[in-house]
């Protein structure tokens, strides 16, 4: 069965004051998906509020008739923001709750 999902980006969000200092947000974002992102203390907790983020637009959009962006290849990482010192990706798979998971 092949996977449907999209490539979510992290970046730390320096302020002006101090490049070197530990970051104390962190910026999550879907290439597909421009208006979906979130921002969090750490890494984990930006992805897990844009993945949160990601189910609910995808419910409005069952309900709403409309059809998900493409889904992303997972053997393909997203390059746009990898020269930000601390980027990060992770692929977010998205299984129809109708197969049993969410």
């Amino acid at each position: 069965m092949p996977r449907k999902g999209y490539w979510v980006e992290c970046i730390p969000l320096h302020g002006n004051a101090n490049q070197n200092m530990s970051p104390d947000l962190y910026g999550a974002s879907i290439r597909a998906l421009p208006e979906v992102s979130a921002y969090a203390p750490s890494p984990d907790k930006a992805i897990e509020k844009l993945r949160a983020k990601l189910k609910k637009l995808k419910q409005y959009y069952e309900l709403t008739g409309r059809t998900m962006p493409d889904s992303e290849s997972p053997a393909e990482p997203p390059s746009r923001l990898k020269f930000v010192e601390g980027w990060m990706s992770v692929y977010v798979d998205m299984i129809d709750e109708s197969q049993g998971r969410a």
